[in-house]
């Protein structure tokens, strides 16, 4: 009973915070946010935000707010981009890591879906694997949860998937806030 009394706080704190950050951006404004927080200041939250939640099905499109709204102000989009991505990377492989020692749980829940997509993957190359979550990891904002759940129930080897994720985490991140810059800072 307590594990889904802390999953349900878990979820709502994240819920509000989602809501609370799109009201400050909407309302207070991207420019005054970032004079508050300040600049070097705006490089440890993407950091921490994309290490907790980066593009998770919860916190995905706040977080990818964030990254344009700071972008948008002035930051860096290259160091937004590395922070972000380090940062999402940490979060990817705790989840991987999490759950591939946790895979006899896995099983006896028996997630359909999770073990039909592992099964799939387990069942292409490993270079085509790993382009693929490259392409879908660094060019869709997607959420990466169920991805790397999936990539954890499979055979191949997190020293192989680490490089992509990393490089997928830059690439997204770094590309939404050059975008976010470009268009925003003008």
């Amino acid at each position: 009973m307590v594990g889904k009394q802390k999953k349900r706080f878990i979820l709502i704190f994240l819920l509000v915070l989602f809501i609370v950050w799109t009201f400050l951006i909407l309302f207070v404004g991207p420019e005054v946010l970032i004079t508050k927080i300040g600049v070097r200041n705006t490089y440890f939250i993407v950091f921490v935000l994309a290490t907790v939640g980066g593009v998770s099905s919860i916190t995905g499109a706040s977080f990818l707010l964030t990254i344009v709204t700071f972008a948008g102000s002035g930051s860096n989009p290259f160091l937004l981009g590395l922070f972000g991505g380090i940062g999402i990377f940490i979060g990817d492989i705790w989840l991987y890591y999490i759950v591939h020692h946790s895979f006899k749980i896995i099983k006896e829940g028996q997630n359909q879906n999770l073990l039909f997509i592992a099964n799939k993957i387990e069942k292409l190359s490993t270079k085509k694997v790993l382009v693929l979550v490259y392409l879908y990891l660094g060019f869709t904002p997607f959420p990466s949860d169920f991805l790397i759940i999936a990539l954890s129930l499979s055979n191949i080897s997190p020293s192989k998937l680490a490089p992509v994720i990393l490089a997928g985490g830059l690439t997204l991140v770094t590309t939404i806030a050059y975008f976010g810059h470009v268009f925003l800072f003008l």
